[in-house]
């Protein structure tokens, strides 16, 4: 267990089977455990947090990154984004992330 991750938090990291790291990670120990994961397989060069926007118990958080793979060396960036939208099309095509992965 985590103390500083509750257990009834959650965490979506997009993408379908082919991404190594996506799935639903629930709890302190499943959220930590994906976070070891993410640290094993990138190098964040930058990671800027702009804004938290909590309501009830759900936090989103728009920001955005820059990574390089350590399995490839390729670079990669992304916006962190509220929009459902933009959250279900990132979900469904992972070809992008599947290429750098590669």
């Amino acid at each position: 267990m985590n103390p500083k991750i509750a257990e009834n938090a959650g965490w979506i990291q997009p993408g379908g089977p082919e991404v190594p790291l996506s799935g639903i990670y629930r709890g302190g120990v499943q959220i930590a455990v994906c976070f070891l994961l993410l640290n094993s397989t990138f190098e964040f060069t930058k990671f800027d947090i702009n804004e938290y926007i909590a309501k009830e118990n759900e936090v989103v958080v728009i920001g955005s990154y820059q990574a390089r793979i350590k399995a490839t060396e390729r670079l990669t960036a992304q916006t962190l984004s509220p929009s459902l939208q933009s959250m279900a099309e990132r979900s469904s095509d992972t070809r992008h992330a599947t290429t750098l992965l590669q």
